[in-house]
């Protein structure tokens, strides 16, 4: 018979007999060795919950030490190993006769509990190492993620320039087109009053009406390339100070309360 049986049958033939006569137990011995049965069959099919609180109640009517006993070890089996060293404790106080097994199951459980809390400490150790190896992977793609748009808006802004370039200077060949079609024009008209060939007259006219539409439209073409151009330089630029003067904020925990970290780029 185990040690667990043997006090549990302890404590039911103390609560089953009396100093005088069995047939004159008091009505809470009776009520007691109710609630010492329940708790005996709820802990035999390992219903610990309710064999705590039957145990209690017997315990509460007629105090045997040998009930805390039971108490704490069903907090046991439940795996509630502070309580139970707390009833094996307060069962201790009674001097029962298994003194040494009752200690040797407190060292046993605080055993259990120190193995318990390095393994959660382990556990929270490398759950915080997760999440900081997450972070910086986040922060890095973040940051990759920017450098990117930055290189995305360099190249904007070099396409920017370059066609703000050729704007300029395809406006510059026009200005020149229009100004070389002013003097074919008049150097055609100085051919006519000077009684030149008309063949002569007419290549001059042909080449001033030529520059005459090449002119204007390369002054067109520049000015739209000037102002795309300088569009996409303008918002090149525009982002690139609103990344300059980003700001952010971040809540940060501390013992015993938070605060709201902020920072930025100015």
């Amino acid at each position: 018979m185990t040690t667990r049986g043997r006090t549990i049958l302890f404590a039911l033939a103390i609560l089953g007999c009396s100093s005088t006569s069995a047939r004159a137990e008091s009505s809470e011995r009776a009520e007691a060795r109710k609630h010492f049965e329940r708790g005996k069959a709820a802990y035999s099919s390992s219903d610990y919950e309710t064999a705590i609180r039957e145990f209690k109640e017997s315990y509460r009517l007629y105090p045997l030490p040998e009930l805390l006993f039971n108490v704490a070890r069903s907090h046991e089996a439940m795996g509630q190993h502070e309580e139970a060293i707390r009833t094996y404790r307060e069962y201790l106080r009674a001097d029962p006769q298994n003194v040494a097994e009752v200690r040797a199951r407190i060292v046993n459980l605080q055993l259990v509990m120190e193995k318990q809390r390095a393994e959660r400490e382990q556990t929270e150790s490398a759950r915080e190492q997760r999440a900081r190896q997450e972070e910086r992977a986040r922060i890095a793609a973040l940051d990759e993620e920017q450098r990117r748009e930055r290189r995305r808006r360099s190249r904007g802004a070099l396409v920017g320039w370059i066609t703000a370039g050729t704007g300029v200077a395809a406006a510059a060949l026009g200005g020149i087109f229009v100004g070389l079609a002013k003097s074919k024009q008049a150097e055609a008209e100085r051919a006519f009053k000077s009684g030149q060939e008309y063949s002569s007259i007419a290549g001059l006219e042909r080449q001033g009406r030529n520059f005459g539409i090449a002119g204007p439209v390369l002054l067109a073409a520049g000015g739209a390339a000037l102002v795309a151009g300088g569009v996409l330089i303008f918002a090149y630029r525009r982002d690139a100070a609103s990344e300059r003067t980003a700001t952010w904020f971040a809540p940060i925990a501390l013992q015993g309360g938070g605060a709201l970290c902020a920072g930025g780029r100015f």
